[in-house]
């Protein structure tokens, strides 16, 4: 019935069905674990509504794929990398299922590293129909503005108890998603993930993840929102309103890797349209506000000691130093191990999970992916609305966080980064050439 819905309403609305598809992805995480909390759904239910946006963004892949093979847009360049990169997961994935492996725990696997290609096919088929792309990244910014408030509101306004009672995501991770025990905090409601951080618990127990669910999936998300608000489309006085409240709701996810994402990308920019001042300038407030708030230089400088140090009882140290050293002593690598989560020995590092579960095709694929899609936009003509420069700071953003964790498979996370750069693509599209799409000439009929 889901899968029916889906397509139905994929034909009906075309590629107007993102708008559909951005709404679910940024508060499913929040009203599923509400509506089952409170009793109203069951846990197959909630599985349901779950699928829905997984569907709905298939149909839209199959019809966007479809309307790029109608415009004749050639599966050449970085989206082919993409496309082998898709591929290959799958085909390592199929032999992983036909060995016996959790079909349950595979698809998941399978699907998060699937979304990449489908997202990117539906922005450049957004990007090639007159104006969708653009009116659809102004949407897409002001909704986040918008889920930046709602969750300043739950951060402030609601108590130690609201999680646990109201929307235990948790439990819900546990009890619908088939999530490991061991990565949730039932008895408070909320994901391991959303705990606070000791440095400011005396602003609140939780990290700020609003309609998200997941502090870590709204901090990529704002991020992309910030980078959309403070380069792209002319300037407004109404824009420092709504950067300062995205800004403010991206610190209180107290998400590390979300602020480097968000540092790398901006500098990126920056440096390309040579605004080292402003560079500057920022660099110089990021260190006052360093050394003026304790708590916040505290968490900055720990965090920075346990990588330089490659402390032992950091995960995100210990992957970094992990995937340099022992993931290229593994041979089980060089095809990958299977989809298992026992098979994962480095943790916290997104490209030993590329090579562990996938092998060295994968990774070798998706960073050659990058930089290839990065070389492409450096060659494009600057003009303006040009996405091209800010797809590139989210490549250069992309590239320095994968060391710290998978994040570009986060669903809600990256959904509208993908966007984004299958938007920007639309400048390295080429038609086919008219004589080969010209409809024949029938030969004149013979006179007399």
């Amino acid at each position: 019935m889901v899968c029916l819905a889906s397509f139905l309403l994929v034909r009906r609305w075309r590629l107007q069905a993102i708008y559909l598809l951005f709404a679910l992805a940024f508060t499913q995480n929040f009203f599923t674990p509400l509506l089952y909390t409170a009793g109203i759904t069951g846990a197959e239910t909630s599985r349901a509504l779950i699928l829905v946006k997984e569907i709905l963004l298939f149909a839209l892949f199959l019809y966007s794929a479809w309307m790029l093979y109608v415009d004749r847009i050639r599966l050449q360049g970085p989206r082919l990398l993409l496309t082998f990169f898709a591929a290959w997961c799958a085909l390592r994935g199929g032999v992983a299922l036909l060995s016996g492996e959790d079909i349950a725990q595979a698809g998941r696997v399978l699907r998060s590293v699937g979304v990449p290609l489908e997202v990117f096919t539906v922005g450049l088929a957004a990007a090639l129909n007159v104006g969708l792309a653009e009116r659809a990244l102004r949407w897409l910014t002001r909704t986040l503005a918008v889920l930046a408030v709602a969750a300043l509101v739950l951060f402030a306004f609601t108590g130690g108890e609201f999680w646990q009672k109201y929307a235990n995501v948790g439990s819900y991770n546990v009890e619908v998603k088939g999530e490991d025990p061991a990565d949730q905090l039932e008895d408070v409601g909320v994901s391991a993930s959303g705990a606070g951080r000791k440095e400011f618990a005396f602003l609140s127990q939780f990290r700020a993840m609003g309609t998200f669910g997941d502090p870590i999936s709204m901090g990529f998300a704002l991020s992309l929102g910030i980078l959309l608000l403070g380069f792209y489309g002319k300037w407004h006085w109404s824009r420092s309103l709504l950067l300062l409240v995205m800004m403010v709701a991206l610190f209180v996810s107290f998400t590390r890797s979300a602020w480097v994402f968000l540092t790398v990308s901006a500098a990126t920019v920056l440096l390309r349209r040579q605004r080292y001042g402003l560079l500057l300038s920022l660099a110089l407030g990021a260190a006052v506000l360093a050394s003026c708030f304790p708590a916040f230089s505290e968490f900055v400088f720990s965090s920075l000691d346990k990588l330089v140090t490659a402390d032992p009882t950091d995960l995100h140290a210990a992957g970094l130093r992990g995937f340099y050293t022992d993931a290229w002593l593994d041979s089980g690598n060089l095809l990958g191990k299977g989809l298992d989560p026992a098979v994962r020995a480095i943790p916290e590092s997104g490209y030993a999970f590329l090579v562990e579960h996938f092998g060295l095709p994968a990774y070798a694929s998706f960073v050659a992916f990058h930089l290839w899609l990065f070389a492409s936009f450096s060659r494009c003509p600057r003009r303006p609305g040009n996405l091209g420069e800010i797809a590139q700071a989210t490549i250069a953003g992309t590239l320095v966080t994968m060391h710290t964790s998978q994040y570009p498979f986060s669903f809600a996370g990256y959904l509208g980064i993908w966007f984004l750069l299958g938007c920007a693509s639309r400048h390295l599209a080429r038609l086919e050439p008219a004589w080969t799409i010209a409809p024949r000439q029938l030969p004149a009929a013979p006179q007399g």
